[in-house]
């Protein structure tokens, strides 16, 4: 299954992402007894969309695996004081189980690594969310070099494409397993300065389009692309500031 999803203003649009990552799991064949495990990348800021994305799994009872890169969110946003530590306590206290591993996904094993560590710490996962991401160049196209699009690769194309195959290739269910691919709006319009991000970012949703076709008959699980085209940062932010207006 392949779907865009684009983003529209509007304080009931802005919250449509976060409903749609929960309304895109299939929970039929999941025991009662036994809740699904997700896993998802990058989700080590408060404010970031991997955060948010842990929250409302949590929240739909999901059991929650989450990856975080502290070198990468350090130089790009600066330190936020254990921010996965406290994703994790928040994630818990809402009554699931959550656990963690730091991971270079620009690493070639990282796809193994954490596959592992989910399996050892809590179980089969059934829910793969790719939200990680490489973007810290801002720069024309003719300055852009192949260090800088081999560092896009290696994180956005590579690591996000063996993290899906690993999944698929250890999902053990006739039915149920989810892949969803955080996009940006590359295929909407223009993004200047930001060739090697577009560039990686569309490769992956052409790459989910040929995955799904593969996956979906022989292993149970669905792979489609969630496209991105606003301000993640802000979009979580107002996320926030709107489940508090509504406790109020």
């Amino acid at each position: 299954m392949e779907e865009a999803f684009p983003f529209y203003n509007g304080r009931r649009e802005r919250l449509r992402f976060i409903k749609y990552v929960r309304g895109r799991i299939n929970f039929m064949n999941i025991n009662a007894t036994q809740r699904p495990i997700a896993i998802v990348t990058g989700a080590s800021r408060s404010r970031g969309i991997g955060a948010a994305v842990c929250r409302a799994l949590a929240e739909a009872k999901v059991d929650i695996f989450f990856t975080y890169w502290q070198a990468h969110d350090k130089a790009l946003y600066g330190q936020e004081k254990e921010g996965y530590q406290q994703l994790l306590e928040t994630v818990r206290a809402m009554g699931v189980r959550c656990e963690f591993i730091e991971a270079d996904l620009s690493l070639p094993q990282a796809a193994e690594q954490i596959m592992d560590a989910v399996e050892a710490r809590l179980g089969y996962p059934s829910i793969l969310v790719n939200n990680a991401a490489h973007d810290d160049t801002q720069l024309p196209f003719d300055q852009i070099d192949a260090t800088i699009l081999d560092t896009y690769y290696a994180v956005n194309m590579r690591g996000t494409i063996l993290l899906s195959i690993e999944f698929a290739r250890r999902f053990t269910q006739s039915s149920g397993g989810r892949i969803i691919n955080l996009t940006s709006g590359q295929g909407i319009g223009a993004m200047p300065g930001k060739i090697p991000y577009i560039a990686t970012k569309g490769a992956i949703e052409a790459f989910t389009i040929t995955l799904a076709a593969e996956v979906a008959p022989c292993s149970g699980v669905q792979a489609e692309h969630a496209r991105l085209i606003r301000d993640v940062y802000s979009l979580c932010a107002e996320v926030e500031q709107d489940k508090l207006s509504n406790r109020q």
